[in-house]
């Protein structure tokens, strides 16, 4: 929580696009939560500065989560392509290296260890 907000702003400022889940709206978060009166107002700042949309669910929606997964699984090579390919554009990367530092600049990546990963939307 203490490096949420500076983590998005620094990744907002940069350009990056994020997508992030939650059962709770930003307001709500961490309830509770050690030091939550210092923590939870910059997060919203940051999201306030950065003008990032925020689509809230109405209340008792259904909760997704209790589904059974999809029929591809979870965490494999088929579905991350299939998020990947409903965000990713065609002059964008998206790398996974394995805990290594990625470098995404011109269509491809270089990962801090030598090792390179082809174009768009390349899952490890």
């Amino acid at each position: 929580a203490a490096i949420v907000s500076r983590l998005f702003d620094s990744a907002l400022c940069s350009g990056a696009r994020i997508v992030a889940t939650s059962n709770s709206a930003p307001a709500d978060l961490y309830p509770g939560g050690l030091n939550r009166h210092v923590y939870v107002p910059a997060l919203c700042k940051t999201l306030e500065r950065h003008a990032v949309a925020i689509h809230a669910l109405p209340p008792n929606s259904k909760d997704y989560r209790s589904r059974p997964r999809l029929k591809g699984g979870s965490g494999n090579k088929e579905s991350g392509g299939s998020l990947n390919s409903g965000f990713v554009g065609r002059n964008s990367s998206i790398v996974h290296g394995g805990g290594s530092a990625v470098k995404c600049n011109d269509g491809g990546a270089e990962g801090s260890g030598g090792e390179s990963w082809g174009g768009p939307a390349e899952v490890a």
